[in-house]
């Protein structure tokens, strides 16, 4: 009969449980690494990572309706997720790659107001800002702030968004599980929110294709 040290067995079944545990760790790792790299560049399910023709295709199957098309630019309206929007995609001078996806969140106004229509507009803002906050993660760099004579509460908010004169956007940077995408979001003059989704790799095709055609004129 063999005797097997209790001590030395307790040993092994530690160092087994913690290979197996890291392990794990790595295989968990790699598995939400590639998963967010699927899903980074995704509206509604719908990858954005795509020539014109795909964009154009995958998202009238979703419902979206082709509103104008050309060389540099597709914009499309409709409903994705219960939710009305306008898309404005931008292509690659050459390739007709997409290289960014503005979506518009029109705000729903109740009153004519100026300071109304500023609470509204920034509530709206707030609403997005945190429901990608929980899709993305934490935000990199924001700046909420207008240039005088302009100031918050005044009722001239939107103006001084119109002129430059005021900046009121959220910026995600460089985001860990989401490697190849850029987030930005802002209120535009007409108090809408806006959302820029950059796609990395494509973004990068398009200066390269804009200095190329720039050489060719």
């Amino acid at each position: 009969m063999v005797m097997v040290n209790s001590g030395c067995l307790n040993s092994l079944r530690s160092t087994a449980y913690q290979k197996n545990a890291r392990n794990l760790i790595v295989f968990l790792f790699l598995f939400l690494g590639i998963s967010s790299s699927l899903y980074s560049q995704r509206i509604a399910m719908i990858d954005i990572k795509a020539t014109d023709e795909e964009f154009v295709t995958n998202f009238s199957k979703a419902g979206m309706k082709l509103i104008s098309r050309n060389e540099k630019k597709i914009v499309m309206e409709g409903v994705l997720n219960q939710e009305p929007m306008l898309m404005e995609a931008d292509l690659t001078p050459i390739t007709h790659v997409v290289y960014r996806v503005t979506v518009v969140h029109r705000t729903l106004f109740t009153s004519s107001k100026s300071k109304q229509r500023w609470k509204e507009a920034k509530s709206a803002f707030d609403l997005r800002k945190s429901k990608l906050v929980n899709r993305y993660g934490a935000i990199f760099k924001e700046e909420y702030s207008f240039e005088k004579p302009f100031k918050e509460g005044k009722g001239k908010e939107l103006k001084a968004l119109e002129i430059g004169k005021g900046k009121w956007y959220a910026d995600w940077g460089d985001m860990q599980y989401f490697q190849n995408l850029h987030l930005i979001m802002r209120i535009n003059a007409d108090g809408n929110v806006l959302v820029e989704y950059w796609v990395k790799d494509a973004h990068l095709k398009f200066l390269e294709e804009e200095k190329l055609t720039q050489n060719q004129l």
